[in-house]
């Protein structure tokens, strides 16, 4: 049981060790998915009702762009080219999402054996003080969730999964590339998608549950509650992450006086000189990171302290 106010962080790395794609690998997968051939691309844009002309002029910029993530390129784009670029962006991340991959045993299995400790029932889990930032598009761990809670505990369906499992504190800051059948929605939100759904018309649709960081006003409600969330915690993990001066500065806590926090730094560069100064607006040096080491690693040794 995580019986101290606990914030999980969650970067590209975080779902890296699941199968899904970090930045680099997203953007070289939507420039690949598109420029496949000339006929799969007016199948794309019958798909999507999106015109063929986008996808393609979405794929050579970003491909002659130089930049490491597609999130960064759409930033400066045009309306129609970010519409695009989402709807590749969900379709690629559908493709990757592999049901299998997330038996395999890594931080999530970490997590969860903490958060069922001393638990006889489901429900048992709600007690658990853990709150979750993501800042990944893809459903993995909550996947993760409802596969391992239906074996976990005997005799609980499916329905009685999600009604505990939708009040875990979960905020995806950019919003997930789909619902899953089981979560709940909001009036207006995508249909439904099961996990693993790589189909252009399914990655139309979720396309709309996601932004990109030039979407957001200053008052994004994703971005003020997981501010709440790390405001109220005593522990702060940051899990694959790679610190984006943007996003730290998004997430800053009012205070951080009393605070623990260490993370694990996702990146193929080294961490640069004025890294924990300058990037890491309101965090500042107090914050502990470690590079070359997985998530499942470095939560089995924090784990016991949560």
């Amino acid at each position: 049981m995580i019986t101290q106010d606990t914030v999980l962080v969650l970067g590209a790395g975080a779902s890296k060790e699941y199968g899904l794609p970090t930045g680099l690998e997203l953007k070289d997968a939507v420039v690949n998915a598109v420029q496949a051939d000339t006929v799969r691309s007016k199948d794309i844009s019958k798909a999507t009702g999106v015109p063929e002309e986008n996808f393609k002029n979405m794929a050579q910029g970003l491909k002659g762009s130089s930049l490491a993530s597609i999130d960064e390129w759409l930033e400066r784009q045009p309306a129609e080219i970010v519409e695009a670029g989402k709807i590749c962006i969900c379709y690629v991340i559908g493709e990757q999402e592999k049901p299998d991959l997330i038996w395999h045993r890594k931080w999530y299995d970490t997590l969860w054996q903490r958060m069922t400790e001393g638990t006889k029932k489901l429900n048992g889990i709600l007690s658990n003080r853990l709150r979750i930032v993501t800042f990944n598009y893809d459903r993995s761990l909550e996947e993760f969730f409802m596969k391992s809670a239906k074996y976990t505990y005997p005799n609980v369906s499916e329905q009685q999964c999600a009604e505990v499992l939708n009040q875990l504190r979960i905020v995806h800051v950019y919003g997930q590339a789909g619902f899953l059948p089981w979560q709940t929605m909001k009036y207006g939100d995508p249909k439904r998608l099961y996990y693993g759904s790589g189909h252009w018309k399914e990655a139309a649709e979720s396309a709309k549950a996601i932004k990109i960081l030039s979407e957001f006003s200053s008052g994004s409600p994703e971005f003020e509650l997981a501010t709440d969330h790390i405001n109220r915690a005593n522990i702060v993990l940051f899990l694959g992450f790679g610190y984006h001066k943007e996003n730290m500065q998004r997430i800053k806590p009012s205070k951080l006086g009393g605070k623990f926090v260490a993370g694990t730094y996702f990146a193929k560069h080294s961490i640069p000189e004025k890294f924990t100064k300058g990037t890491l607006n309101g965090f500042g040096e107090d914050i502990k990171i470690t590079r070359d080491v997985d998530s499942g690693t470095f939560l089995q040794e924090v784990v016991n302290f949560i």
